[in-house]
């Protein structure tokens, strides 16, 4: 099996021309939105396999544990305070609300790709084709993300154990290039770790995704084939890589134009909304309402930014996709 991935620039190209042209505001707009929560970023526990090390070392390490954790949660409740039963519920929230927006942005994920393949945008319709796969993808996000996270925590153990055993003070006190001596190795090695991850969940967002919709799979099931094709193909596979970072690139750069471009008559937009917030700073001061007013503005406002953005960025974002289908259709045949 031989492909090289530039060969289907070209036809993409084509394919983005035929989706967005003649130009539809009502299509780019609809088309926009779905993007807009395809492209958008995305976490649960599981259980681990308890060891049991036997004797008093066991015993001994429990009770550590157990003061170290004991004295972090202690430490953190005199230094917040009342805030301490205020900010955990937030943050509470905050997670709550991170796994419900990766199962919607998991789901949106495949009404994109379903929309780019009917070359029609009926969310609700696709909402429905799309929701089962959507759930599967969005436990392959959590478990990717926990693996990632577990990594991170490894790696940064040997010092956060000795910051909360001897607090802040002491430890910066008796700081010596010793204390960090291991973060060289463990961050080459976390560095790798992060970027074969991200090489893998690449070749699962262009082709296992890609997979998944068509043959109506689980994520691990489309997994499973689609890598068992691709180690077939270990050259092409590599240049498509190549050519989908150098895509990358490209859309990076694009968007940067963009953003410059847009920022003009957003700050156009923005000044009279700041001159009236000052006004009101001015005549009634700092009240909660204003306050209160500023944030709810501001985020509005960013909202419509990032929305107007990711219409104006369609024929990246949709060529981008096409370009990956017809890389899978080349590789799965």
């Amino acid at each position: 099996m031989k492909f090289n991935a530039f060969d289907y620039i070209s036809p993409s190209i084509d394919d983005v021309k035929k989706l967005l042209f003649p130009f539809s505001l009502g299509k780019w707009m609809k088309l926009g939105f779905v993007s807009l929560l395809a492209y958008s970023g995305g976490n649960s526990g599981f259980n681990t396999p308890k060891a049991n090390f036997g004797g008093s070392n066991s015993s001994s390490m429990s009770r550590s544990m157990n003061d170290i954790t004991g004295d972090a949660i202690k430490g953190t409740k005199d230094s917040l305070g009342i805030l301490y039963y205020i900010v955990f519920p937030i943050i509470l929230l905050f997670i709550i609300f991170g796994f419900i927006m990766t199962y919607v942005t998991s789901v949106f994920s495949f009404i994109f790709i379903e929309s780019l393949v009917k070359k029609e945008v009926l969310i609700k319709k696709s909402w429905q084709n799309c929701k089962s796969m959507g759930f599967s993808f969005f436990l392959f996000r959590v478990v990717i993300g926990l693996m990632v996270l577990g990594a991170i925590v490894l790696a940064l153990l040997p010092l956060i154990i000795p910051l909360v055993q001897q607090g802040v003070t002491a430890y910066f006190e008796n700081f010596s290039i010793w204390n960090i001596a291991w973060i060289i190795p463990i961050f080459i090695l976390l560095i790798l770790f992060i970027i074969i991850i991200s090489i893998f969940t690449t070749l699962v967002y262009n082709f296992s995704m890609i997979h998944m919709y068509y043959k109506k799979i689980p994520a691990w099931a489309s997994i499973k084939s689609t890598f068992s094709k691709m180690s077939k193909a270990k050259l092409p596979v590599f240049i498509f890589l190549l050519a989908n970072f150098v895509i990358s690139i490209a859309s990076v750069f694009f968007a940067v134009i963009l953003f410059l471009i847009l920022l003009i008559p957003m700050l156009i937009i923005a000044i009279p909304f700041t001159l009236i917030f000052v006004w009101l700073i001015i005549t009634f001061g700092w009240t909660t309402s204003i306050i209160v007013g500023m944030v709810i503005v501001s985020i509005l406002f960013l909202i419509f930014l990032i929305y107007v953005f990711s219409v104006i960025f369609l024929p990246m974002t949709t060529f981008s996709r096409y370009f990956s289908i017809r890389n899978y259709k080349e590789l799965m045949k």
